[in-house]
């Protein structure tokens, strides 16, 4: 895929593949990347709808859970990020965002915040810190993030995706 600077997603993928060669934190990184997505998902879920909800989206499953709030914002960004970096495999990805996005509601909705943001913060924890003893024990090298945050917030679950789409 073509682009520039960090956009250039062939370009970022090469970049976290050569800092991910050990089969275990590969598969440390895949078992956590998405329940970080989640899990943020979930803080922002808490935050009131922007706009109220459209009539037809009443008509689909799970519309209850279906809230234009900043978690909706946030997982828009990766949905189209996703799609227009890399349409086929995007897609898919877009889907899991989408779904992260729905289940991240029905959680708020269920959890108070009082408890949930607790609930998030020690998931927060548990997928980082794992995934930065994956990097520290198994690849003896402790991952230094590139400059701009899209690499290391944006691309990694996409990035799952394909690593597991190209073995």
């Amino acid at each position: 895929m073509g682009g520039s600077g960090n956009f250039d997603l062939e370009k970022n993928f090469a970049f976290c593949a050569a800092y991910h060669n050990h089969k275990i934190n590969v598969l440390m990184h895949k078992l956590f990347v998405w329940p970080i997505l989640l899990t943020l998902g979930i803080m922002l879920a808490y935050t009131k709808p922007l706009t109220p909800q459209f009539p037809f989206i009443a008509a689909l499953p799970f519309h209850e859970y279906m809230m234009f709030n900043w978690s909706f914002v946030a997982e828009s960004v990766y949905v189209l990020f996703y799609i227009i970096i890399k349409p086929k495999l995007g897609s898919w990805a877009a889907l899991l965002v989408i779904f992260c996005w729905i289940g991240a509601n029905a959680v708020a909705q269920q959890i108070p915040f009082a408890s949930g943001w607790k609930i998030v913060a020690a998931s927060q924890f548990l997928c980082w810190s794992l995934q930065l003893f994956g990097h520290r024990y198994f690849e003896a090298s402790i991952y230094i993030f590139p400059c701009l945050p899209i690499t290391f917030i944006i691309v990694p679950p996409l990035w799952t995706l394909m690593a597991e789409h190209e073995s």
